[in-house]
C-alpha cells in the first residue's frame, strides 16, 4: 500500500490531506477490484474511480490541478501487470450467500471443475450471455465443502443471478486474470502442443489456447481416462494443478524423447 499525500488550496491557506493506494491487485478491495474491472471493460478514469482508489472524496479529487491528477493518475502501472502476479479472486465469499471462491492458485480446484469453468468463459466471451456468465460464476463458487457436480451448477443459478452485475463482470475479469497467472506458470502447456501417449488423438486437437472458444480441456480429459473409463469420476476429481503439472512433465519427456530421435 502507497502513502499518498497531496496538497490542496483551502481559504488562503494550504490543505495537506493523507491518503493511500493499493500498489498491487492483492492490496484491492472488493470495491476497489469492481471499479478496476469497469475500467478495463472501458471506463474511462474518471473522479469518482480516483475516488474509490485513493480514499480521497470526490470533492478533493475534483479540486486537484491537471497536473496532481495526471501524476496520481501514473500512480495506476501495476493494473498492467496482472497477469505475471494475480492468481487469487478478490471475493473469497459472495455477500448475502455462503458461496466461496477458489483458493489462491486453483489450489484444490478439480480438474472437472476447471473444465467446466473455463468452458463457459469461453462461451460467454464469444455471446456476452447474462446466462453464461451466471454458469461460469456458479461453476467457479462453492458451498463450504460442496464437491463440484456439474448439477449443483444449475443449483446455485438464482443465488448468482440476485448478484450486482458489476460484481460478476468482475468475476468473469478475474478468472481472466486468474488464468493469464496460468499461462505464465505452465507455459509448455498454454503455448506448446501436449504430446500424450495416445496415438489416436492428435496433438493440435488436445492443444489448450484460451484464445478459442474450444479451449481443448475435454479432449486432454478423454486422453487421460483412455480406456480406464470406470475411473471416469477419478480422474475429473484430481486437482486440476496435479493435471498441469503431470502435462508439463509429459511434455518435457516427450521432448527430451524427440531431440535424442
Amino acid at each position: 500500500m502507497t502513502n499518498l499525500e497531496i496538497e490542496v488550496p483551502f481559504f488562503f491557506f494550504t490543505r495537506r490531506v493523507k491518503g493511500t493506494l493499493p500498489g498491487s491487485w492483492n492490496e484491492l478491495s472488493e470495491k476497489q477490484f469492481i471499479a478496476v474491472s469497469t475500467l478495463v471493460n472501458g471506463r474511462e478514469i474518471d473522479f469518482q474511480f480516483l475516488s474509490v482508489l485513493t480514499s480521497f472524496p470526490q470533492r478533493l479529487i475534483k479540486a486537484l490541478s491537471p497536473y496532481q491528477l495526471a501524476k496520481l493518475s501514473d500512480q495506476f502501472d501495476f493494473i498492467g501487470n496482472a497477469s505475471k502476479s494475480h492468481n487469487a479472486f478478490f471475493s473469497s465469499k459472495l455477500k448475502g450467500t455462503n458461496l466461496y471462491s477458489p483458493k489462491p492458485k486453483l489450489a484444490g480446484m478439480t480438474f472437472g471443475q476447471f473444465i467446466f469453468a473455463d468452458a463457459y468463459y469461453n462461451a460467454w466471451l464469444s455471446n456476452k450471455d447474462d446466462e453464461t456468465l451466471t454458469k461460469l460464476i456458479a461453476s467457479l463458487y462453492l458451498f463450504n465443502d460442496e464437491e463440484f457436480k456439474e448439477g449443483g451448477i444449475s443449483c446455485k443459478k438464482s443465488l448468482v443471478e440476485k448478484l450486482p452485475k458489476d460484481l460478476r463482470l468482475s468475476i468473469a475479469f478475474n478468472y481472466s486474470l486468474v488464468v493469464s497467472w496460468l499461462q505464465n506458470a505452465y507455459p509448455l502447456i498454454f503455448q506448446s502442443p501436449v504430446h500424450l501417449p495416445d496415438p489416436a488423438v492428435k496433438v493440435d486437437d488436445i492443444r489448450p489456447d484460451i484464445r478459442t472458444k474450444d479451449s481443448g480441456w475435454l479432449k486432454i480429459f478423454e486422453s487421460l481416462v483412455g480406456e480406464d473409463l470406470i475411473n471416469r469420476n477419478k480422474y475429473a476429481r484430481l486437482p486440476v494443478n496435479v493435471v498441469l503439472n503431470y502435462l508439463t512433465a509429459k511434455y518435457k519427456e516427450n521432448a527430451r524423447v524427440h531431440s535424442i530421435v
